[in-house]
């Protein structure tokens, strides 16, 4: 998606067996060409044009679900906080209406 005049923005997810992240952003650039080197030349050329250090890496990983109480005095949890999901699904705001109009 197109952020200013002459810059965009993509996200690329991929599955990893832990939670670590590079610890460099060469090494971020080069994960992300590895895990991507399969696919069509348009996306590694995409890829290959941005600079290592503009790439933000970071590891999202499951969390334990709040069940069975999500409350506890007049304290309610509800969105992203009671819900946990990866951002790419955008249900966050959803859910957090969803919880609210459940109070009501």
């Amino acid at each position: 998606r197109e952020t200013a005049a002459g810059l965009a923005t993509f996200t690329a997810m991929v599955r990893a067996s832990s939670s670590d992240v590079s610890p460099t952003p060469a090494e971020s650039k080069a994960r992300l060409q590895q895990s991507f080197s399969g696919y069509p030349a348009a996306v590694q050329y995409i890829i290959q044009q941005v600079p290592a250090s503009t790439i933000y890496e970071n590891a999202i990983i499951d969390v334990d679900v709040l069940e069975p109480k999500w409350s506890k005095g007049s304290v309610v949890v509800i969105g992203d906080a009671a819900h946990a999901m990866t951002p790419a699904l955008g249900q966050g705001a959803n859910l957090g209406l969803e919880d609210a109009a459940e109070l009501v």
